[in-house]
C-alpha cells in the first residue's frame, strides 16, 4: 500500500490496543494522506448522490409544470 517503502525496510508502527491487528505507519498517522481510494469513492458516490438528487427533482417540476392541472380561471 506504500510504494515509497521496500520489502524489509523498517518502520515505526502504531496500533490498537484493542485491537492490535489493526496497524498503521507512524508517517500515515502524523501526515495522513489528503486523497486516497475511500475518501475518493466516498466523494465520487455524494456527488453521484446530489447530481441524481437535482435530476430527479428537476423532472418532477417539469413534469408537473407540463401534465399538472389546469390553470384556474379568475373570471
Amino acid at each position: 500500500m506504500r510504494p515509497e517503502v521496500e520489502v524489509g525496510e523498517k518502520l515505526l508502527v502504531v496500533h490498537d490496543p484493542q485491537d492490535p491487528h489493526r496497524v498503521l505507519t507512524k508517517d500515515w498517522v502524523d501526515d495522513p494522506p489528503f486523497l486516497s481510494l475511500p475518501i475518493l469513492g466516498t466523494a465520487l458516490l455524494a456527488l453521484l448522490c446530489s447530481a441524481l438528487t437535482v435530476a430527479v427533482v428537476l423532472r418532477r417540476r417539469w413534469h408537473l409544470r407540463t401534465f399538472g392541472a389546469p390553470p384556474h380561471a379568475d373570471a
